[in-house]
């Protein structure tokens, strides 16, 4: 998969809104690093519909999300939001989709 890319002020924080769409018994975690260089962080973990705030992330940081779930006959579906001051950032919806058998998936959000 290739990472989405969503423009982003690094001086306000950044809520961050996981929407299952799929009706898989699922979990997903979240982490956020401030750049390539930095480690990442453990943001906010659940298996249900959730929003949560991270601190500010400069343009070239990014979060990384996994969604772990049991096997289903049709395709895993969930939308990330990232929204600024109750604004849907450009890239800010980014749809995560996945055969319902391939059980994980992981992938990033890179900070313009």
């Amino acid at each position: 998969m290739a990472s989405a890319h969503a423009k982003v002020n690094g001086s306000l924080p950044l809520e961050i809104t996981v929407d299952f769409q799929s009706k898989h018994h699922a979990g997903f975690r979240l982490f956020t690093r401030d750049s390539a260089a930095s480690p990442w962080k453990f943001l906010k973990q659940g298996d249900s519909d959730t929003t949560t705030t991270s601190m500010p992330l400069p343009p070239g940081g990014a979060i990384q999300y996994e969604f772990i779930f049991f096997k289903e006959d049709h395709p895993f579906a969930a939308v990330l939001i990232l929204k600024q001051n109750g604004v849907t950032l450009d890239g800010g919806m980014v749809a995560v989709t996945a055969p319902g058998d391939a059980l994980l998936v992981v992938d990033q959000v890179e900070l313009v």
